[in-house]
Formats: C-alpha cells, sequence, structure tokens
C-alpha cells in the first residue's frame, strides 16, 4: 500500500553482490506495475539475513541509465513481517562438487618446489533451521612430499613443524567434516558454532560472534575453541595433545583504495598470547591480496628461525576461470618458514567477517552502477 515491493534474496551465483542486485532490480523493472515506487531487497550470506537496499524507481529516464546515479540506501536488514508469497524448502538439500587442486610445499632449501595433485570432493547438506554438516575428502592423485626429509626443531609444542608426516602418512584422508550452526542473536549480533574434524590437523568444537552493520565500515568479533591433534593419516584418530585456542578480533574497512585491517588478540595453538594483524587489499574482480605479522610472548631465540610468524594471504575467485558464475574461492596462506609460535587454526568452518565481507556497504556502493536497470 505504500508502494514499496519487500523482497527477501539469496546469491548464490554472482561473486559481485551488486550483480545479484541488478538482476533483480531489471526483473522488476521489467514486470512490477507502476504502482510500485521503490524495491527493499534483504540480502542473505551464509543464510544469515546480512542487508537491505532500498533503490528508488524512475521512470522516463532509461536512456540516461548509464549516467544518472541510483537512488540507493544501505541499511541494517529487515525482516518481512507478513510476506505475501514465501518459498518452501525441502530439508534436507544440498550440493556436492569434485575438483583438480594443486597444492605446493616450497622454501625448503633440499626441495625448494614439491607438489601434490589431488582430486578434492566437497559436500554440503542443509538441514534446516540454520544448521548445515560440510565435509571435503582428499585423494591424492600425484604427491612429491615423500622427498621431504626436515623435521621440526621446535621448542614449543610442535602444533605445526611436525606438517611432514600429515602431507606423507596423510596423502589422503578427510580435510574436513563438521556440523556447522549458524543464527543472530538481535539484529546485529551473528553467531556460529560448530564441532568436528575442522582442518588437516585438528578436530573440536568451538564458536564464534560477530557485531556487525552493513552500513558502517567496521566490525568486532570473538571465537573460543577447544581442539585436540588429529593422527597423520587423517581419518578420525586423534593424538594426545590438546588445547584451548580464540581470539577477540576488530575489522575496519577502511575505504582508502579498499584495503581492509584486522587485529586479532589472544592464545595461540602453541598456549602462547599475542596478536596478530592483517592488511589486505580487496580488488572489484573477488581477488584479494594482504599480509600478516604476529607477535606473542614466545622469544625470538625460543621462536626459531624467522623470529615471529608472517606471510601473504590470497584468495582468489573461481569465476573468473569458470564458464558461469560462482562464488566459490580459493584461499591460501605463504609463509617463507613452518614454525610453531603464533599459529591458529586453518580452514575451521570460516570466520563470519570473511563470510560476510561481500554483503557490507562499501561493496554495495561501489558496484551502484551494476544495479541500475538495463545494464
Amino acid at each position: 500500500e505504500d508502494g514499496t515491493l519487500r523482497l527477501r534474496y539469496s546469491n548464490l551465483d554472482y561473486q559481485v553482490e551488486a550483480d545479484a542486485i541488478g538482476r533483480i532490480v531489471n526483473l522488476v523493472d521489467q514486470y512490477a506495475p507502476r504502482s510500485v515506487r521503490s524495491v527493499e531487497l534483504t540480502g542473505d550470506s551464509l543464510g544469515l539475513p546480512t542487508h537491505t537496499v532500498r533503490i528508488a524507481r524512475s521512470y522516463g529516464e532509461r536512456e540516461l541509465a548509464g549516467l544518472l546515479p541510483p537512488v540507493i540506501e544501505i541499511d541494517r536488514p529487515v525482516e518481512v513481517a507478513q510476506p505475501s508469497e514465501t518459498r518452501s524448502f525441502r530439508y534436507p538439500n544440498g550440493a556436492v562438487g569434485a575438483g583438480l587442486v594443486a597444492r605446493t610445499y616450497l622454501f625448503d632449501p633440499d626441495a625448494p618446489f614439491l607438489y601434490q595433485v589431488s582430486l578434492n570432493l566437497s559436500g554440503v547438506a542443509d538441514l534446516g533451521r540454520g544448521w548445515n554438516v560440510e565435509g571435503t575428502w582428499v585423494q591424492n592423485l600425484k604427491s612429491q612430499f615423500g622427498r621431504i626429509q626436515r623435521d621440526g626443531d621446535s621448542l614449543l609444542p610442535p602444533v605445526r613443524t611436525d606438517l611432514r608426516r600429515y602431507l606423507q602418512e596423510g596423502k589422503s584422508g578427510i580435510d574436513r567434516l563438521v556440523v556447522v550452526k549458524r543464527g543472530k542473536i538481535g539484529r546485529d549480533l551473528y553467531y556460529q558454532t560448530f564441532g568436528g574434524i575442522l582442518e588437516e590437523m585438528y578436530s573440536g568444537v568451538g564458536g564464534e560472534v560477530l557485531w556487525r552493520r552493513a552500513d558502517l565500515p567496521f566490525a568486532f568479533g570473538a571465537n573460543l575453541m577447544a581442539v585436540r591433534q588429529r593422527e597423520y593419516d587423517k581419518m578420525f584418530g586423534l593424538r594426545d595433545y590438546k588445547t584451548v585456542t580464540g581470539h577477540v578480533s576488530a575489522y575496519w574497512a577502511t575505504g582508502f583504495h579498499n584495503f581492509d585491517v584486522a587485529l586479532h588478540a589472544g592464545r595461540y595453538l602453541a598456549k602462547d598470547l599475542g596478536t596478530t594483524l592483517e592488511v589486505q587489499k580487496r580488488f572489484a574482480n573477488g581477488w584479494s591480496v594482504g599480509v600478516f605479522a604476529t607477535l606473542t610472548d614466545v622469544p625470538f631465540d625460543v621462536f626459531g628461525e624467522g623470529s615471529f610468524d608472517k606471510g601473504l594471504i590470497f584468495n582468489i575467485p573461481f569465476d573468473l576461470y569458470s564458464p558461469r558464475n560462482t562464488r566459490g574461492s580459493y584461499r591460501t596462506i605463504l609463509r617463507s618458514i613452518n614454525r610453531d609460535g603464533g599459529r591458529m587454526l586453518d580452514n575451521w568452518p570460516g570466520s563470519l567477517w570473511e563470510g560476510l565481507r561481500r554483503t557490507h556497504g562499501d561493496w554495495l556502493r561501489q558496484g551502484a552502477p551494476r544495479m541500475m536497470p538495463g545494464e
């Protein structure tokens, strides 16, 4: 009655959220009656409502669509109180996938470049009400990791320096198998809890909360995990080492040339305490490149060669190399040396900040021209 069409949508295909919004706006422009003067789109990511975009419709200006800036308002997610149409889903539902993955082992003085080619089988089952089961099996096809000879000489618990045994004795195995529950507490507080095989070296349980608003450039979060080291064959067995790790985090989308800054403080896998600083530059095509450094209470001489943990972060979107649109991407970290100090978990269900990042207001505004009807 107020001339506003309110829609809830999920973007499962487009790397850039504005592309999904633009497609919806084009459909509305073609089919919605002229009595609809504005469109209110509430989107979600990870199955959680993340933002609302309000777009005013204009008439008689289509020939100027490429020149006139759209009238767009970005807000926190708004729930549709009494929807006139709803879509029901059958649970469980999900998807499976398979792909070839090349993994490298770099910077070893005896073998500076080694690789493994594997077939990765992945799947996700949506159980409804925010519950998911996610897993990945790695099947080795060709590996040079048997040539690795060096073992770690760390004075800390070997939370990472025994990687060689995982690479050699677990060439094939379960990379991840985890049950995840995601949801919201109020309008701006997101959470996820999880348990299972979190990554190739650790199993455990944990949780994360994140306070964020789509219309603000900063967010705050915290995570806590109780983990135990896995057996080297990467199946269901566990070793004796166990610990509790967790961090509080602050995130800032600076707006300066699309640089993001994150600061994490807390307890690491080797039970050391410290802080990690990350700086990433995000590109409009989905790529991101960053650096990080971690300083903890471990003295440099106890840490060993390298003095402290540091490296590069890469996120590579799949849609640049795929015949169809996809939101998938490959995230990896490169270190010049593998040590035990300042190490976090890898490849757990993924931080909420990274999972929701593409629905923040700065990226929606950056893609605003894509939302224009007719483009």
